[in-house]
């Protein structure tokens, strides 16, 4: 026992190191250590005897420890006087060469197990370099010391050596573990409570921070020494602002944590000495850890962060005797229990030149030693010590396999210096050469689009420029036809008329229209004939009354403006034209995109934002005079811009697919044959159902398709396996392609490879050789390899911001910290990706409700806003869900004051929403469900809603048409991916849409016999949307074809062929 008869106290940490330490009696990994070094007139004899006078006398150095069982046994051991110093003579080396020497042999020693049941768990050792310079290194066990025990000794050491020294009595025990040690009950009990309402106020993004964190398997250690400029620079700060070091110290670690692991809430574990007031200076493991909450979102400044710290700390220090392993069930409400395993995901430690003993005119430094092994996924310890700062930072390899640790640790040092806001700090340097592959090699030139297109028609006049309809128009008949309605324009408009709307139908003189505005120096702002009224309203509010260019079709929808505003664009042909001063910053177009305010935004691009594009692009995609490009899009959507101009400004032909082409998938891959098309653009969805019409297509090996570009919207690469396994890539490149309005339509670009296709990763590659792409994850700073993030883009593709919305584009177009001096603002897009180890990107969905369907970008707040327009209805949710065959639909849940039926909801919204913004699905309810936090419940609503539609049967239909219209309700079943509730019930309002028809009339076609399924198309279905309908249909075409309508199974279809084969002597 030890002396005095009084046996230590053991506590829950120092049980834990002691089991540890027994059961692993290879593993340092509770040694802790330190070097001095004395340089002066110290006596070194009398050094010696001081220190072992004071450890002869300290019982605590006396204990040994075994197991009974799983029962601690203290054991103290009277030889305590066979502890002797380890000397030696290091004279011989240089003075620079002395410290890398000692240091290095000190870790050796620190490395050395100690057997806890047999030897003294104290080391020392004296290394003798000359009489007014030697080295001592401490080594201790941490079952009877912690760092805080090292500062009693030290002290101890200069009050008996100084006593030595002048002959003075001194008592050389120092008090532990094994004195007297209550604390009182009553206090135990206010400072549990006291901390518990600590914990379970911390937010639980705080919490859970790390809940993802590994066990600690494998170490990375990264030590670093600050040089002179980052030492400044962290202690000028700390200064200026006031603040201790060892705070400032402390929101440094959270500040590199935050970079690295990309999150701006987490725990910071803090040992503290675990010592009252009246213990203070007891030797023996004391030490207790504490969590410390950090929420940088509660920060702007790095002095409102240090001063959170502090409050915190100051509190901690109050209840530092409670251990909370010890009372966890008191401290943990049980949604927060999983937290106690945050508690120690991160420890923080901080050492100060004060922990050395200090001799008269003898200068003391403190060598740091590494710390053998660590028990934490990220430790960092920090030595303020002489004039050198000393990092070490251990950190778990899967935590931090691709950090750039030290490069983050003084790039944050040299911020402390330029920066004071949080976010800056982030920012400032966190770039390394991973991300620089990501940034703009070289700026493409930018020019006008007039300038480019005159310079195209001048070398090719008489090439064909556009085709509509069997229309041919050359590039000459194309550019005179623009210049007069540019001269129109002109003769008509006022020089502060910047803006004109194009609303028109499909054609050459669409194209034409285009070129005339920009011609004019103005910018063309696109709208469908079909947008509802609300909306253009809407448009027409923000542009303030513009001129607008239209046809006789379409006069009266714009019955609101003046007369004079209004122009058909047949009278507006003027001669006389006089080419305008357009500059490449001069707005091109302005599109409108889904607004999260509910009403749409308008997004000007510049005539510079397109034509570099095109340069940039030029050399990867090889566009010239040979290409024949298929419009596919609306020009109210801005992939029409890639396809107008990518076809115009290089010589080569624009191929305009009517609307009705667009939606019926055979038609159109007739069309791109026929016309020879060589570059295709289409969103996903799009090309999943137009493939297979174009892989059935009679005259595939006509095909001239030598690239696809896919855009708009997530690619799942695996959709493309079958159109692989028939057109190879080496015949058609497939392309995917990244990017938004506001970046000027595709940002990055990756050629779809066949491992590609065998994946489900949607890589989008890297970015457009002019423009930088960042990836800002959670912190607000660049994200590290594989960490989730938001895009954000900078360079000249970044557009000119929003029409008349500035509240809206200071939250999107914002400075940009990571390459200031080169391109002022980034936009920041809202999409999640991830940078990829082998310097790609892959994308991977929305960050907020806004939802990509078939290549439109949808607010949903947009669309539910709209619902909301509705007299007596009081609430709704409008969501995207994903249907067992992978499709996408929208699907709208409202609660009214009475009941309205859906198809009056419907047509109410198609009022104020273009045909792609309208919902699939309308469900009434009674209230819409909510979560605890009164949220509505989401999971809720798509789990109750594809419950519902399971349940979904089929009224039974009239018995004449019986057999054919169960066939069809069969088919309609297969392409909606449920059952339709009633024959009458719309394609549409079942949850179809245009493409889906293109699925569904092929295989109608398959049920009927060859006469009547010839003379079936799209546009008849799309006309007769119900099953009863279409049962009509198809019989008055069986009328007409006169041919008798034997409508069998599939069964009997079987069985037909069958008996056919047997009586054709088996042959098929």
């Amino acid at each position: 026992m030890p002396l005095g008869g009084a046996a230590m106290r053991i506590r829950t940490i120092q049980e834990k190191i002691i089991h540890y330490s027994l059961s692993h009696q290879d593993d340092p990994t509770y040694n802790m250590g330190l070097c001095l070094h004395f340089c002066g007139p110290l006596d070194l004899l009398m050094f010696k005897e001081s220190v072992i006078e004071i450890i002869s006398a300290s019982p605590i150095y006396s204990l040994n420890f075994v197991l009974d069982g799983k029962n601690i046994v203290q054991i103290e051991r009277n030889d305590r006087l066979r502890l002797q110093f380890d000397d030696m003579d290091i004279s011989q080396l240089y003075e620079r060469d002395a410290d890398e020497f000692v240091t290095s042999d000190a870790q050796i020693l620190l490395k050395k197990r100690f057997d806890l049941t047999n030897d003294p768990l104290i080391r020392l050792r004296f290394y003798w370099h000359s009489s007014q310079s030697f080295y001592v290194a401490f080594v201790l066990h941490h079952s009877i010391g912690d760092a805080f025990s090292a500062y009693s000794h030290f002290r101890k050491i200069v009050e008996v050596y100084t006593a030595r020294k002048t002959g003075a009595l001194i008592n050389p025990y120092i008090a532990s573990e094994t004195d007297e040690d209550a604390t009182k009950p009553d206090s135990i009990a206010r400072s549990v409570e006291a901390l518990r309402k600590f914990i379970n106020g911390a937010t639980s993004g705080v919490l859970n921070a790390d809940a993802d964190a590994p066990n600690v398997e494998s170490c990375r250690r990264t030590v670093v020494l600050l040089n002179k400029t980052e030492k400044t620079a962290f202690c000028d700060c700390a200064e200026r602002l006031h603040i201790r070091k060892s705070t400032l110290s402390l929101a440094y670690f959270a500040l590199v944590r935050a970079r690295v692991r990309g999150q701006r809430q987490f725990v910071i574990t803090l040992p503290f000495s675990g010592r009252t007031r009246n213990n203070k200076n007891f030797l023996g493991c004391f030490v207790n850890v504490l969590p410390l909450f950090v929420d940088l979102d509660a920060s702007e400044t790095i002095e409102a962060l240090c001063a959170s710290i502090d409050c915190q700390l100051r509190f901690l220090m109050r209840h530092q005797h409670i251990t909370i392993e010890d009372h966890a069930d008191q401290l943990f409400q049980e949604k927060n229990i999983g937290a106690l395993r945050q508690i120690y995901n991160a420890v923080f430690t901080y050492y100060s030149s004060e922990m050395a003993p200090f001799f008269p005119q003898v200068t003391t430094r403190v060598l740091p030693l590494a710390s053998p092994n660590f028990s934490y996924p990220i430790s960092w310890v920090t030595w303020d010590v002489g004039d050198n700062i000393h990092i070490e930072i251990n950190s778990s390899s899967v935590l931090f396999q691709a950090a750039d640790l030290e490069a983050h640790v003084r790039s944050v040092a040299i911020a402390f210096s330029a920066c004071t806001r949080i976010d800056d700090i982030l920012l400032y340097g966190a770039v390394n050469s991973f991300h620089k592959q990501f940034f703009a090699q070289e700026q493409s030139p930018t020019e006008t689009i007039p300038d480019v297109f005159s310079r195209q028609v001048v070398s090719t006049p008489d090439l064909i420029a556009v085709t509509h309809r069997g229309r041919h128009i050359t590039y000459r008949e194309l550019d005179k036809l623009a210049n007069s309605y540019a001269a129109g324009l002109t003769a008509h408009l006022s020089s502060n008329q910047h803006k004109v709307v194009i609303c028109m139908d499909r054609g050459p003189e669409q194209i034409a229209a285009i070129l005339g505005v920009l011609k004019s120096g103005r910018a063309y702002v696109p709208v469908e004939p079909l947008t509802p009224t609300d909306r253009l309203d809407y448009i027409l509010e923000d542009l303030d009354l513009p001129p607008v260019v239209t046809q006789s079709a379409f006069w009266e929808k714009f019955a609101s403006l003046p007369r004079d505003h209004v122009f058909l664009f047949e009278n507006l042909a003027a001669e006389s034209y006089v080419s305008a001063a357009v500059t490449p910053g001069d707005i091109a177009y302005v599109i409108f995109t889904s607004g999260s305010s509910g009403r749409p935004k308008g997004v000007q691009v510049s005539h510079g934002n397109v034509t570099r594009l095109f340069s940039a692009t030029a050399n990867r995609f090889g566009f010239g005079k040979e290409d024949i490009w298929l419009q596919f899009h609306s020009y109210a959507f801005d992939f029409s811009v890639w396809e107008i101009f990518g076809a115009l400004l290089f010589g080569g032909r624009l191929v305009i697919a009517d609307s009705d082409d667009c939606k019926d998938c055979d038609s159109l891959s007739s069309l791109l044959i026929a016309e020879g098309v060589t570059v295709l653009n289409q969103t996903p969805t799009a090309f999943i159902h137009l493939s297979k019409s174009i892989l059935s297509h009679p005259k595939i090996n006509q095909m001239a398709l030598r690239q696809v570009i896919f855009g708009g919207e997530r690619l799942n690469p695996n959709t493309l396996a079958e159109w692989i396994e028939s057109i190879p890539l080496e015949r058609t490149r497939l392309t995917n392609m990244y990017g938004i309005t506001e970046t000027t339509i595709h940002v990055t670009h990756h050629d779809i490879t066949i491992t590609d296709i065998a994946g489900s990763i949607s890589n989008i590659g890297g970015p457009i050789q002019d423009l930088s792409l960042y990836i800002i994850n959670d912190a607000g700073t660049l994200a590290q390899i594989n960490q989730v993030g938001e895009i954000a883009v900078a360079g000249p593709g970044v557009s000119q911001g929003y029409l008349v919305k500035p509240q809206y584009q200071d939250n999107v177009f914002v400075p940009n910290p990571v390459e200031p001096l080169r391109f002022s603002l980034m936009y920041r897009t809202g999409d999640l990706a991830r940078y990829a180890a082998d310097g790609t990107v892959h994308y991977i969905g929305r960050r907020d409700r806004q939802v990509q369907l078939r290549g439109y970008r949808i607010e949903l707040s947009e669309i539910e806003t709209a619902l909301l327009l509705i007299s007596g209805v009081r609430a709704c949710s409008v969501n995207c869900f994903t249907f067992p065959n992978s499709e996408k639909r929208l699907v709208a849940h409202y609660v009214t004051k009475s009941w309205f039926d859906p198809a009056y909801i419907r047509e109410r919204v198609r009022r104020h929403l273009p045909i792609y913004m309208i919902p699939a699905y309308f469900v009434a309810l009674n209230e819409l469900p909510m979560t605890l936090n009164g949220k509505i419940d989401q999971l809720y609503l798509e789990a109750d809603f594809f419950a519902s539609l399971k349940q979904s049967t089929l009224s039974m239909p009239s018995a004449k048409n019986n057999d054919l219209a169960l066939q069809i309700a069969s088919i309609w079943s297969a392409v909606l991916g449920h059952d339709v509730p009633s024959h009458q019930t719309g394609f549409f309002d079942a949850g179809g849409d245009s493409l889906m028809m293109n699925i569904l009339t092929p295989r109608l076609r398959e049920l009927l016999p060859q006469e009547i399924a010839q003379q079936l198309n799209v546009a008849m279905l799309l006309d007769r949307p119900t099953i009863h309908a279409q049962v009509e249909l198809i019989r008055s075409l069986s009328t007409l074809c006169d041919t008798s309508l034997a409508i069998e199974s599939r069964a009997q279809q079987r069985l037909s062929r069958r008996h056919h084969s047997r009586k054709c002597g088996g042959l098929l």
